[in-house]
C-alpha cells in the first residue's frame, strides 16, 4: 500500500495548474553613465541584478543628442540622422558647456568645432543658450534634461517598470557649477538624483566588486585606471583592501577603495582626433577638387565630414588604410580619397605627446611612482587607437597594460551598484568607497585692524577649507574669533596651477564659488555676551557625496553658567514673587537678586586676545565633538582634591551621626535643651562629646555652551542660479514637448493598431478556415467595411489622432465581431479540452489511489471524496452533452462549447483536488497507544 506522503507527492508532481503572479511591487532603480558622445544605462529591479539596458535600436549604448526640427523631437540615431542633414536643429556635446558663461574659453571652442550652432548669453545669468529659432531658445541644462528623461525612458521599457531614482555619473573633473547645473537638469524632469558619482570611482568600484578576492587586510593594492574617453583623459589611483567596519554593533571586514590620485587632461579624447581627421578629410577636398564657394561655411558639407571622420577613425584602429567616401559632399561632388593610419598619426602627435601628462599628474598628487602601481587598466573608447596604447605604455613602463574590464560599460555598472546601495528595496554586499576632492577650497575674508598708534588698516585671511584629495563626504568647522558685527566671507578655489595644464585653467571658469553674508552677530552678542563668554562664530561647511561644497549653518557660540541661564529663563513676575517672599522670611541668606548685584559690582576686566581673528584651522566636525568631550575630561580630572574633602566630610559626618546617635541614649535631656535653643534662634554651647558638621561645600557648576543661529545669505559667483521664475518656465518648456511626444507616440500606437486589425482580420478572412467559419455575405460586408478603412488610411487619415484611429477600429472590431469570435473559439478550444480531460483523468486517479488506502478514514472524511466524485461526474456528463452540441451546430453559426466554460469546470476540478492534496500533505497521524510486556495498553 503507498504511504499518504508517497500518494501526496506522485499526484502533486502529474498535477499541472497554472498560477498568475502580479508584478513585483519593489523598487527599479538605473544609473547614467553620462558620457560625452554616447550614454550607458544599467538597471536594477527585483530579479534583474545590474544589467546594461538596450535602447529601442537594441544597442547598449545611446549617442547623447537630441533634435527639434519640424515640432518633431528624435533622439539617439534618429537625432544622429537629423544632425547630418539640419547639424543646428541637433544637439551634441552639451558636456562641455555645462554651467559655462559665454566668454568662457571652452565655449569658443565649442563654438569652433560646431560654427553652425548660434550661442548667445542669457540675461539673467550669463550662462550659454542656444538659439533655436527666432521664438525659442533652449539652455543646456534644458536639453540636456531631455536627455536624462530620455534614458529613463529607455530604462523604464527595458525593466518595464517606472524608475524615478538614479546615479549619474560625471567626470571628477567636474566643478561646483559643473554638478550644480547637471542636478538641476535632473530636476527639471522629475528625476531623483541619488548621488552624482565621478565615473573613475563607478569604475573601480566595478573593477573591485569582481576582484575583491584578491585584496588583504594587510597590504593595499593599488592601481591606475587610464580611461580616454571622447572628450577628455583621467588617469586614477586606486589603493584597494580589506578593513573592519561595524554597522548596528555588528563587526564584519569588507572591501574597500580609495582614491590616491588623479590627474587628467580635459581636451585630450577621442574628439581631439576626430577633428583632426575632419579637417585633413576637408583639406584633401579642397586640394583635390574644385567647386564653387567655400566649403567650410556649409553647416551641412561640415557635418558629412564630420561624420565620415568617426568612420574612418574606428576603422583604421584596427586597419591600416580605408578610402574616405562621402556621396554629394559639397556643390555636388562625390568626395573620395584613401586615408592611412601613418597619417592620422603623424597629424595628431601633439595629442600623443599629451597622453603622459595625466598619468604624471596623478602620480604627483598621490605622492606615488610607477613602481608603486600593481597594474594599469584601460577604460574608455579613446584608448582603442593603437598609437595611444603604445604612448601610454611608454609612460607607464609596463610591461603590458590590462584589459580585464568592460572599457564602455565598467562606469555604468559600478554606479548601478551604487544606486541599489542608496535604493530602498535592496541590499547589496558592502563596499566602502574613499572619494576624493580635486580642486581645493578656500574661505577669505577682510577685517579692520587697529594699530598702536590709532591707525586702521584691512587685514586678508585667507585658510584652506579642504585640499587636493581631502576624502569626500567630509564636513568640516571654521571659527571666526573678532567679528562683533555682520560680516562677509568667500568661498573659492585655491592653487589650481598645480592641478591641470595652462589650457585646461583657462577653461575652468570664475575660480569665486559664492560670498556668504552673516547677519545677527551683534544682537547674539547683545543677548549672551553679558552673562557668558564668547567662543566665537562657528560655521559648519561640508563637501557631500555630490562633491557640491555646501554650508549647513552659521552660529555664535557661549558658555555660561547654568544659574545664569535659568535668571534668563525666569519671567518678570517670578522675580517680584521671590522679591516679596525676601521681605517676610526670616532667612539670613543673600536673595539670587544680591547675588547679581555683586557680580555686577565687579565686572569681569575684558581679555587680552593675542589670537588671530581666526583662532585654529578648520577643523572637522568629528574632531571638534572629541575635543569637547576632551575638555569635559580634563574639568572632570581638576577636581580630585574636591571629591577627597566630599569622602573627609562624608566620614566625619558617620562619626558624628555615631557620637550624636549615643549622646541621644546617655542625655537626652541635652539634647533637648539643644534643639530648644536653636529653635529660639540662639546658638547652642558646644558639648565636648559631641562632633558638629562641616558646613557642605557646593561643588562649582560647569559652564553650559549656548548656541545661537545666525542668518546667512550665499550669493553664488561661479555660475548664477536661474530664478524660480525661470525654472518654472523650463520645467513648462519640458512638460510640453514631452506631452507632445506623447500624443505623437499614442496617435502611432492607434495608427498601428488599425492598420494591424485590418490585415489581420483581411488574412483570416481570406483563409481556408475563414471561408468554412464564416458566410459569403457576412465576408463581403466585413471586406468593404476593411477596403474602405484602408482607403481612408492612405489618403486623408496618415496624420489624424489617435481618437479618430480609435473610433475607425472599435467600428471594425464591431461589424467583425461575431466572425472573430468564432475564430478565437475554434483555436482555444482543443486545448482548453485537453487541459480539462488532464484533470479529469488526474482527479480519477486520486479517487482510486485513495479507496486502496487503509488510513484514508483518518485523513479524509466520506463527504470530502463524494465531493470530488460528484464534480468528476457532472463534468463528465457536461461535457458530453456540450461536445455533442457542438458536433451538431455548424462552422458559421455560434458556438455553444465556449473556452471560458471549459476553464471554469476545470478551475473547479483542480480546486477539490488542491484541497484534498494539502490536507493529506499537513496531515499528522495519531500517536500509537504504548503498550507494555504483555502487550496491553498502559
Amino acid at each position: 500500500m503507498p504511504s499518504v506522503k508517497v500518494l501526496v507527492s506522485c499526484v502533486s508532481a502529474l498535477l499541472v495548474l497554472s498560477y498568475f503572479f502580479a508584478a513585483s511591487d519593489g523598487l527599479a532603480v538605473m544609473s547614467v553613465d553620462l558620457g560625452s558622445q554616447f550614454m550607458k544605462i544599467a538597471i536594477v529591479k527585483p530579479g534583474i541584478p545590474m544589467e546594461i539596458a538596450l535602447n529601442k535600436e537594441s544597442r547598449r549604448k545611446t549617442p547623447m543628442a537630441v533634435s527639434l526640427r519640424n515640432k518633431e523631437r528624435l533622439f539617439s540615431d534618429g537625432a544622429l540622422a537629423v544632425s547630418v542633414m539640419h547639424p543646428d536643429k541637433s544637439y551634441i556635446y552639451l558636456h562641455d558647456l555645462l554651467g559655462k558663461k559665454l566668454d568662457n574659453p571652452h565655449v569658443k571652442n565649442y563654438q569652433q568645432r560646431f560654427p553652425w550652432y548660434k550661442l548667445e548669453e542669457d540675461k539673467t545669468t550669463g550662462n550659454v543658450v542656444f538659439r533655436h529659432d527666432s521664438d525659442v531658445t533652449f539652455t543646456p541644462e534644458e536639453l540636456m534634461g531631455m536627455i536624462l528623461n530620455h534614458s529613463r525612458f529607455i530604462g523604464e521599457q527595458f525593466a518595464d517598470h517606472p524608475i524615478k531614482d538614479v546615479v549619474l555619473t560625471v567626470p571628477p573633473f567636474f566643478n561646483q557649477a559643473e554638478r550644480r547645473a547637471l542636478l538641476r537638469a535632473a530636476e527639471l524632469v522629475g528625476l531623483n538624483v541619488l548621488q552624482i558619482m565621478n565615473s573613475n570611482t563607478a569604475v573601480a568600484l566595478n573593477y573591485g566588486l569582481f576582484q575583491q578576492k584578491s585584496f588583504n587586510d594587510t597590504l593595499e593594492k593599488h592601481f591606475m585606471f587610464y580611461d580616454m574617453g571622447a572628450s577628455s583623459t583621467v588617469a586614477t589611483i586606486v589603493g584597494y583592501s580589506m578593513t573592519k567596519t561595524k554597522d548596528r554593533g555588528i563587526s564584519e571586514t569588507a572591501p574597500q577603495l580609495v582614491i590616491k590620485g588623479i590627474g587628467f587632461d580635459r581636451t585630450l579624447g577621442g574628439h581631439a582626433i576626430d577633428m583632426r581627421l575632419r579637417d585633413h578629410l576637408v583639406q584633401l577636398f579642397k586640394k583635390n577638387y574644385k567647386f564653387k564657394g567655400e566649403v567650410t561655411q556649409s553647416s551641412r558639407a561640415m557635418a558629412k565630414f564630420y561624420k565620415e571622420a568617426l568612420r574612418v577613425k574606428q576603422v583604421l584602429s584596427a586597419n591600416n588604410e580605408i578610402f574616405a567616401q562621402i556621396e554629394g559632399v559639397f556643390d555636388g561632388k562625390d568626395f573620395r580619397v584613401k586615408v592611412t593610419r601613418e597619417e592620422l598619426e603623424e597629424m595628431c602627435q601633439d595629442l600623443f605627446d599629451r597622453v603622459a601628462g595625466p598619468v604624471n599628474r596623478a602620480l604627483k598628487s598621490a605622492s606615488m611612482t610607477m613602481n608603486d602601481i600593481d597594474s594599469v587598466v584601460l577604460v574608455g573608447g579613446g584608448i582603442r587607437v593603437p598609437k595611444v596604447q603604445d604612448a601610454l605604455l611608454r609612460a607607464v613602463k609596463k610591461p603590458e597594460l590590462a584589459k580585464n574590464i568592460n572599457a564602455d560599460e565598467a562606469a555604468a555598472l559600478g554606479a548601478v551598484y551604487q544606486a541599489a546601495h542608496l535604493g530602498k528595496g535592496f541590499k547589496v554586499k558592502k563596499f566602502i568607497i574613499k572619494d576624493a576632492n580635486i580642486y581645493p577650497i578656500q574661505v577669505s575674508f577682510s577685517r579692520k585692524v587697529k594699530a598702536e598708534d590709532g591707525t586702521e588698516s584691512t587685514k586678508h585671511v585667507k585658510r584652506t577649507l579642504y585640499y587636493n584629495m581631502n576624502t569626500v563626504p567630509q564636513k568640516k568647522v571654521m571659527t571666526f574669533n573678532k567679528h562683533t558685527d555682520d560680516f562677509q566671507f568667500h568661498v573659492s578655489y585655491n592653487g589650481l596651477e598645480d592641478l591641470m595644464n595652462p589650457a585646461d585653467l583657462a577653461m575652468f571658469g570664475e575660480l569665486n564659488v559664492s560670498t556668504v553674508s552673516v547677519k545677527g552677530v551683534a544682537d547674539a552678542l547683545n543677548k549672551h555676551a553679558s552673562k557668558g563668554e564668547s567662543k566665537g562664530i562657528k560655521a559648519y561647511f561640508r563637501l557631500d557625496e555630490n562633491g557640491l561644497f555646501n554650508i549647513d549653518k552659521v552660529e555664535s557660540v557661549f558658555e555660561k553658567m547654568p544659574e545664569d541661564i535659568e535668571d534668563e529663563n525666569e519671567s518678570t513676575l517670578s522675580k517680584l514673587g521671590s522679591k516679596i517672599t525676601s521681605f517676610f522670611s526670616g532667612s539670613n541668606e543673600k536673595s539670587d537678586d544680591a547675588k547679581e548685584g555683586s557680580k555686577d559690582a565687579k565686572p569681569d576686566e575684558p581679555k587680552d586676545e593675542k589670537s588671530d581673528d581666526v583662532n585654529e584651522k578648520p577643523k572637522d566636525e568629528e574632531a571638534e565633538k572629541e575635543e569637547d568631550k576632551k575638555e569635559e575630561k580634563k574639568e572632570e580630572e581638576k577636581k580630585p582634591d574636591e571629591k577627597k574633602e566630599d569622602e573627609s566630610k562624608s566620614e566625619g559626618k558617620k562619626e558624628g551621626d555615631e557620637s550624636k546617635s549615643e549622646g541621644k541614649k546617655e542625655e537626652p535631656t541635652a539634647d533637648k535643651d539643644k534643639k530648644a535653643e536653636k529653635a529660639d534662634g540662639k546658638e547652642a554651647p558646644k558639648d565636648a562629646n559631641t562632633t558638629e558638621e562641616a558646613p557642605k561645600k557646593k561643588a562649582p557648576s560647569k559652564p553650559v555652551t549656548v548656541r545661537e543661529t545666525l542668518t546667512m545669505t550665499v550669493d553664488l559667483e561661479d555660475a548664477v542660479h536661474p530664478s524660480h521664475e525661470d525654472v518654472e518656465k523650463s520645467r513648462a518648456k519640458l512638460v510640453e514637448l514631452q506631452a507632445r511626444d506623447d500624443a505623437k507616440a499614442a496617435n502611432e500606437r492607434a495608427k498601428n493598431a488599425l492598420e494591424s486589425h485590418i490585415f489581420g482580420v483581411r488574412d483570416e478572412m481570406n483563409s481556408e478556415l475563414g471561408e468554412k467559419l464564416s458566410t459569403e455575405a457576412e465576408r463581403e460586408t466585413i471586406s468593404e467595411a476593411l477596403t474602405a478603412a484602408s482607403d481612408w488610411l492612405d489618403e486623408d487619415g496618415w496624420d489624424s489622432t489617435a481618437n479618430v484611429y480609435n473610433e475607425k477600429l472599435n467600428g471594425l472590431k464591431k461589424i467583425s465581431a461575431d466572425f472573430r469570435r468564432r475564430m478565437k473559439e475554434h483555436k482555444t478550444r482543443p486545448k482548453a479540452l485537453a487541459a480539462l480531460n488532464q484533470s479529469l483523468n488526474l482527479s480519477s486517479t486520486f479517487l482510486k489511489q485513495v479507496k486502496n488506502m487503509m488510513e484514508k478514514d483518518e485523513i479524509y472524511t466520506g463527504k470530502d471524496l463524494e465531493e470530488l466524485d460528484k464534480v468528476n461526474n457532472e463534468t463528465k456528463e457536461w461535457l458530453e452533452k456540450m461536445t455533442k452540441k457542438q458536433d451538431e451546430t455548424k462552422p458559421h453559426e455560434a458556438p455553444v462549447l465556449l473556452t471560458r466554460d471549459i476553464e471554469h469546470k476545470q478551475n473547479k476540478i483542480d480546486r477539490e483536488l488542491l484541497y484534498l492534496l494539502n490536507k493529506a500533505k499537513y496531515y499528522v497521524p495519531k500517536p500509537k497507544p504504548k503498550v507494555n510486556d504483555t502487550g496491553k495498553p498502559y
